[in-house]
């Protein structure tokens, strides 16, 4: 009787372990697909924003400075 119930308990303790091992492994082959695609896939193109936008002057934005005079 002892034995069956260490055999259980063994068993119930080696599964558990196994499904928490295949659900980690699960997580990280999910992660490592998902930042593949994250790296490969995208809208930022710095190509189309130079064509699309002219650029902007940063004199236009700023005041000039104020005019030095001679004492």
């Amino acid at each position: 009787q002892a034995d069956d119930w260490l055999v259980g308990i063994f068993t119930t303790v080696g599964s558990g372990t196994v499904a928490l091992l295949f659900i980690l492994l699960l997580a990280v082959v999910t992660s490592l697909i998902s930042s593949n695609k994250r790296a490969t896939q995208g809208t930022y193109s710095p190509s189309r924003q130079e064509k699309a936008g002219p650029r902007v002057e940063m004199w236009s934005r700023m005041p000039p400075p104020a005019l030095e005079r001679l004492i």
